[in-house]
């Protein structure tokens, strides 16, 4: 049985945003490693009907690439950060997302400003 509830098309290379936080920081995948139950993983019974060695979320190491806070000072360079997650808590960037985005910041400059 797998108890794998994350976007299993996640590769190294993927870009992603996580749950935690105000997602300002675009991610990059760098390392993903498999995880199977243990006896420790099932004396709580979280993994109903779980066996030992069965799969679950595998976890996932992530490096900052972008920040998008309208607060970040453009002339300092933002250092990289690297986190350690469970990929339930990633979802991929496709890029369309990052131009509607900008389409949306775009609008409301010309709207303001324009």
């Amino acid at each position: 049985m797998s108890f794998i509830d994350s976007d299993p098309t996640l590769v190294v290379g993927d870009f992603v945003f996580h749950g935690y936080g105000k997602n300002e920081l675009l991610w990059k995948i760098i390392e993903i490693e498999r995880r199977y139950l243990t006896k420790d993983d099932l004396k709580y019974g979280v993994y109903k009907d779980g066996k030992v060695g069965d799969e679950y979320n595998p976890i996932v190491t992530i490096e900052s690439v972008a920040n998008f806070s309208i607060k970040m000072d453009l002339k300092k360079k933002s250092p990289k950060l690297k986190k350690e997650l469970d990929a339930g808590y990633l979802k991929k960037v496709d890029p369309k997302l990052i131009e509607e985005h900008i389409q949306r910041l775009n609008k409301i400059i010309s709207d303001l400003w324009g």
